[in-house]
């Protein structure tokens, strides 16, 4: 049931890409859309335009999308003129700008709110790199610093970027702390008769240990490390399979396409012929998911893992290479979850192997995982937390 808002909340949510362009940020700027619109606010999106592919798109997820183009150098050069003017065009269609990340989106949105009389909220997506310390580290970094503090909210979505904005002299009246949410009616457990249903669907071993990751496949998200495990784990078992799920986008750099070729290359080589089930790019993660029994990741830089945390409200438990600053705010190492503090492939497959081999421990750490989703990373609370901030931001303005 919408929550009553009285007077709709216009927003406005500017991000750096829109499907069909594959964005974690994105991905979550609309799960979390999805469920204010069903409690009465008013959303559109307003995003750069980078390929060619999404010229026509212009609804996402039942939501109208504004698009900038900067397919090349000269449109890159005008985009972020062409954006203010966006926004200016659509200025009576909302009270609030809600930007996902940090860079000249926000800084065009702050510019903007202050000359329009506009709230502007600035999230922070990815630690180490638009938290406020690595910002003033940064390229121009004292201008987006600069625009960044004149936001009218500064949302962390876990303690370490929160502590980096205290570190940065932010005042704590200019912050909230609000994690990313999980859409826990899509991503849930199946049963073991429905989940066997689904490996015969997509053609998948019945009777083996399914381990599963979803995410672009770069070179920072560390697939060949996966692979790796993967191999070792083949010279001495053949009960173990991975499931990667990914696209391998027209967008990325020469060098970032070449890594991707050489893996699914491998993947479809005798090494691991039978051991690595590579579906490309689905609209149906949730499914996927549903059929796997662990979740395993090994991204050298993330800011709050949106699988990681669909996995866990599948019941999946995680195996993940640790990454400081990220995992710390979402995992109790042997609780929920197996964080891998040394980035070698024997030492991360047999933390696989540890909980493949101990239902017990399997099974309380899928019920513990499980639990700290619903608990803390539902996005029905999360999108509660931002309508109050909301209407905090709108009534202060009138």
């Amino acid at each position: 049931m919408a929550a009553d808002t009285k007077e709709s909340i216009g927003v406005c949510m500017l991000t750096f890409s829109m499907p069909p362009e594959h964005s974690g940020a994105a991905k979550q700027a609309i799960t979390l859309a999805s469920k204010l619109a069903e409690k009465g606010v008013k959303i559109f999106f307003l995003t750069p335009r980078s390929t060619k592919f999404s010229r026509s798109i212009n609804h996402v997820a039942g939501f109208r999308v504004v698009r900038v183009n900067k397919e090349n150098v000269f449109w890159k050069a005008l985009a972020p003129i062409r954006l203010f003017i966006a926004l200016f065009f659509e200025r009576n269609n909302f009270s609030l700008i809600h930007v996902h990340g940090v860079g000249y989106l926000s800084n065009i949105a702050v510019l903007f709110g202050a000359i329009f009389r506009k709230k502007v909220i600035i999230k922070m997506t990815m630690f180490s790199e638009d938290d406020p310390v690595s910002i003033k580290k940064s390229r121009n970094g004292w201008i987006n610093f600069f625009f960044f503090s004149k936001a009218s909210k500064i949302i962390s979505i876990t303690n370490s970027f929160y502590d980096s904005c205290l570190s940065a002299k932010l005042p704590r009246s200019k912050l909230s702390l609000i994690p990313n949410g999980v859409d826990t009616d899509k991503y849930k457990a199946v049963s073991g008769e429905e989940k066997y249903a689904l490996r015969e669907k997509f053609n998948l071993p019945v009777n083996k240990t399914i381990l599963v990751y979803a995410g672009i496949i770069r070179p920072e998200k560390g697939i060949d490390f996966l692979l790796d495990a993967m191999a070792y784990l083949g010279e001495s078992r053949q009960d173990i399979v991975l499931l990667l799920i990914g696209p391998v986008e027209t967008w990325l750099s020469e060098n970032e396409r070449n890594f991707a070729d050489k893996q699914v290359q491998r993947i479809l080589g005798d090494e691991l012929k039978e051991l690595v089930y590579f579906v490309g790019k689905v609209d149906n993660v949730q499914e996927y998911f549903q059929s796997a029994d662990l979740f395993i990741s090994a991204s050298h830089r993330e800011g709050f893992p949106n699988v990681l945390l669909e996995a866990m409200a599948i019941g999946l438990p995680p195996v993940v290479i640790d990454i400081p600053e990220v995992h710390v705010n979402i995992l109790l190492d042997g609780v929920d979850g197996l964080v891998v503090k040394e980035r070698i492939a024997k030492i991360f497959a047999t933390s696989i192997e540890r909980l493949v081999d101990d239902k017990g421990f399997y099974c309380a750490m899928s019920t513990s995982a499980f639990n700290k989703v619903i608990s803390k990373f539902s996005v029905n609370n999360i999108a509660n937390d931002y309508l109050i901030l909301y209407k905090e931001l709108t009534e202060n303005n009138r």
